[in-house]
């Protein structure tokens, strides 16, 4: 039973296996991390610049440095977000860290990792093209 709570409140992915090893695996870094946990929900995230080809309809893996690995399903797919636009051929991604992970880094007093872009890293495959 305790197991099983604690996978609840932290859902975290141990490996890629999940991601289609068929496809090529392809890895981004944000090109801006919001952390702001104390607003509520949804207001630590990353904003990633992907190209147009790459359009994501399965799950993702996303790798916080000192937060964890998790799986999550892609987000909001935008052509502008937070005052940054995407240039020609590419699209915006959203990817949320859930509120609790990023205020246990804060009191931990490691907020540096949630604001450094370099420590976000997405994974994901592609749909094929038609």
């Amino acid at each position: 039973m305790v197991a099983a709570l604690k996978a609840l409140l932290n859902p975290q992915c141990s490996d890629i296996s999940f991601l289609d090893a068929d496809r090529e695996i392809f890895q981004s870094h944000p090109i801006a991390v919001f952390a702001r946990p104390w607003q509520g929900r949804h207001c630590v995230y990353g904003i990633f610049r992907l190209p147009q080809e790459h359009r994501i309809e399965y799950p993702i893996l996303i790798i916080v440095s000192g937060a964890g690995r998790y799986r999550k399903e892609a987000c909001m797919v935008k052509q502008d977000a937070e005052h940054y636009a995407a240039a020609d051929g590419y699209y915006l991604l959203r990817v949320h860290l859930k509120t609790r992970v990023a205020v246990s880094l804060i009191l931990r007093g490691q907020s540096y990792r949630l604001k450094n872009p370099l420590n976000w890293t997405i994974f994901y495959n592609v749909e094929p093209v038609k």
